[in-house]
């Protein structure tokens, strides 16, 4: 059997869609290969993995809003975030916390982004 995090973003959705995934599973999925891999991987600049669960939680309460809805997403370091620092890639900026979502995580509906990679 496939882990849901092996699963690519479509039949992930699919999967959630039908009933046979939850936001949650998937999101727990990931957040375990994370912890297996990010000492070798060195991805991660900043991961809340409560609020990614919180989140998944939510996702899976409310009723589906289009074809992605309840996949985990990522946003990299160097794009601000409102609810995660964002370093932009270098150790001075490494405590800036923007009080902003940057537009591209606004307009695609992502203002409640948890997961901030490198």
């Amino acid at each position: 059997m496939t882990s849901p995090n092996e699963l690519d973003a479509v039949q992930a959705a699919a999967a959630i869609r039908a009933g046979q995934l939850t936001s949650e599973q998937l999101v727990q999925a990931c957040l375990n290969r994370v912890d297996a891999r990010e000492n070798v991987v060195g991805a991660w600049q900043h991961l809340d993995r409560e609020k990614a669960l919180q989140e998944a939680r939510a996702r899976d309460a409310a009723p589906g809003k289009g074809l992605l809805h309840g996949l985990p997403i990522a946003v990299k370091d160097i794009i601000d975030t409102a609810e995660l620092p964002t370093g932009y890639g270098s150790t001075i900026y490494h405590a800036a916390q923007p009080s902003w979502d940057a537009s591209c995580v606004n307009l695609a509906g992502w203002a409640e982004a948890c997961l901030e990679s490198r």
